[in-house]
């Protein structure tokens, strides 16, 4: 008996054919990556050889079925006889393993298919799906040869001839119907990343320089700038003048001043992405409602760590740090273009904690030049972003630092390589790809350094932030071997399949009393409904949006985190639209 997993080969064309039919043109080509991404297995069923047992059977059924004058049987039984034992054609350039589906798995794509076709197509459907039930491909040989071997019994009788047929019919069924199988797994991959939750980065070249002379600042140390007029600089080069990250030094709290230099470590390209990512959540306006419970979640750290106060007051002195940074673009002849703040502060909420008041939430607008690719000035959303994983930001900077970089960069040069023309996977010399890491070569140790880009590209591969990772035969880990770089499906969907993303529902961050009543009234609601909604007394909304400048209570805050949570989002319909 032979393995139980037969191998479909089929031309490309006559493949999309077929997917058209099922998921509509703006589906067909990233449903055939998904298909392709996952065929064939690594133990494929072996063709079947001419002196078989199958083999004979197949021939002496083609035989009956002429005598019989059964023409019904003629194009399954080729189908068929393809499928087990046909040469392969040239032009058959794809080969798709048909997994058997199981009952249960049968009922789903059964239900899909009820949905995504007409009532007539629908109903032939319904009868394969009949046919098939009970049936693997094992179960199916003995099918075929129980059923020819009853009709050489007695020849003659026309009902043994219209049992084989019946047979035949019944394995084509459990053909098509792991083929659907095959086409609804895709499909349902496809729109489970199109629920994504992701990271939105502004894929201009200002952006990206600012990330990469982030990268490659020296960690840790002292700061080693020179005060000019009460500002300290960092100077970057751009493509078309100068960056500079320019640092407030007039009455700048001493406590974060070690927070500005941690701004200069890995932990700082951590903050940025869990910063981009509430700006995602947020609805890619360019500006939030930051608060410190919400960047601790971005962070993804665990429970016990957001409890911690020394934690909460390190990030929180951390994230007001960058409030204090500017960023200044420079002409070419030297003279200046603009300046502001990276993050600009509209309001501010502090809670006490103990003696002190500590930083608890802060709006935030996120400078244009840094975010115009995402959000533009006219307030239609931008086209030159690239999408990271949300995840991005839960890698521990202390043990995958090279990962944070290659995670930020290695999308907005995807998103470059559209701009090219290019559909392909990114190619980066060695040399090139350990310099976008941020990764030192050591001399003494050349190994080392490859064993560290791998290690960082692995955890990247582990969160979805980088597909397919291939070097040129004989070239790996080189310094001029060329190795490509292929972003994963999920991000292909939106930079190359122009296939809009399902965000997720964002909830309005609430900062003072203020913000509580203007919600309130938003949602035409009464204090007494909004406190019976939130589990709450109404005294305590009443007392709550009568402090109108003080930040609210951390029981009005968990109600509302509770409230405001989103429920799972429904399934969806196919999606065609352009990239947004």
């Amino acid at each position: 008996m032979f393995a139980p997993v037969p191998i479909l080969r089929v031309a490309p064309g006559v493949l999309d054919e077929r997917l058209r039919l099922l998921v509509g043109d703006g589906l067909v080509t990233p449903v055939r990556e998904r298909l392709l991404s996952v065929s064939p297995p690594a133990e494929p069923r072996p063709r079947v050889g001419a002196e078989t047992r199958l083999a004979r059977v197949m021939v002496g059924m083609a035989e009956v079925f002429a005598r019989a004058s059964l023409s019904a049987a003629r194009r399954p039984l080729e189908e068929l006889d393809d499928l087990f034992r046909g040469e392969s054609r040239p032009e058959a350039s794809i080969a798709l393993a048909l997994t058997a589906p199981t009952d249960g798995g049968l009922d789903e794509v059964e239900r899909w298919a009820r949905v995504i076709t007409d009532e007539k197509t629908a109903t032939t459907m319904q009868r394969q799906f009949s046919m098939a039930r009970g049936l693997d491909w094992q179960r199916a040989e003995e099918l075929l040869v129980e059923a020819f071997e009853q009709q050489l019994l007695v020849p003659e009788e026309r009902s043994n001839a219209l049992s084989l047929l019946h047979a035949v019919m019944r394995v084509h069924a459990l053909q098509d119907v792991s083929f659907l199988t095959l086409v609804h797994g895709a499909w349902a991959a496809l729109h489970q990343d199109l629920r994504r939750p992701f990271i939105a980065l502004d894929a201009g070249r200002t952006h990206h320089t600012i990330l990469a002379r982030w990268r490659d600042l020296p960690k840790g140390g002292s700061m080693r700038v020179t005060p000019r007029e009460g500002f300290a600089e960092i100077i970057t080069p751009d493509a078309s003048g100068n960056v500079a990250l320019r640092l407030d030094v007039q009455e700048i709290p001493m406590r974060l001043i070690e927070a500005i230099r941690h701004w200069r470590s890995w932990h700082g390209l951590r903050h940025w992405a869990a910063l981009q990512r509430l700006l995602t959540r947020a609805g890619r306006t360019g500006a939030i409602r930051w608060t410190l419970n919400d960047h601790l979640d971005a962070l993804g750290l665990s429970a016990r760590a957001r409890r911690e106060p020394r934690i909460r007051n390190k990030i929180a002195n951390e994230v007001e740090a960058l409030t204090r940074l500017e960023i200044a673009v420079y002409n070419q002849d030297g003279s200046l273009r603009l300046r502001g703040p990276i993050l600009a502060v509209t309001q501010r909420g502090e809670a006490l904690r103990g003696s002190e008041w500590a930083l608890e939430g802060l709006e935030l607008v996120i400078h244009p030049i840094l975010y115009e690719g995402v959000r533009k000035g006219s307030g239609e959303l931008g086209t030159l972003w690239a999408p990271a994983p949300a995840e991005l930001a839960h890698i521990d900077e202390r043990m995958y630092p090279y990962a944070l970089a290659l995670g930020l960069i290695l999308p907005i040069r995807w998103r470059w390589d559209q701009t090219d023309d290019g559909h392909g996977p990114l190619v980066l010399t060695g040399e090139k790809l350990l310099e976008t890491a941020g990764i030192q070569r050591s001399e003494r140790n050349p190994g080392r350094s490859w064993v560290t880009l791998e290690r960082n590209l692995q955890v990247l591969q582990d969160i979805g932030g980088v597909g397919s990772v291939e070097w040129e035969p004989g070239e790996r880990n080189t310094l001029s071997g060329r190795c490509r770089i292929a972003p994963p499906l999920w991000v292909r969907d939106r930079l190359v399949h122009h296939l809009l993303p399902k965000e997720e529902l964002s909830h309005t961050t609430l900062l003072t009393g203020t913000d509580l009543a203007e919600w309130r009234r938003s949602l035409e609601l009464t204090q007494a409904e909004l406190a019976q909604q939130l589990e709450l007394s109404e005294r305590t909304i009443r007392r709550a949006e009568g402090l109108s400048d003080r930040p609210l209570t951390t029981p009005v805050r968990e109600a509302l985190r509770r409230f405001q949570k989103p429920s799972a989002l429904p399934g969806t319909g196919t999606m065609n639209g352009q990239n947004q």
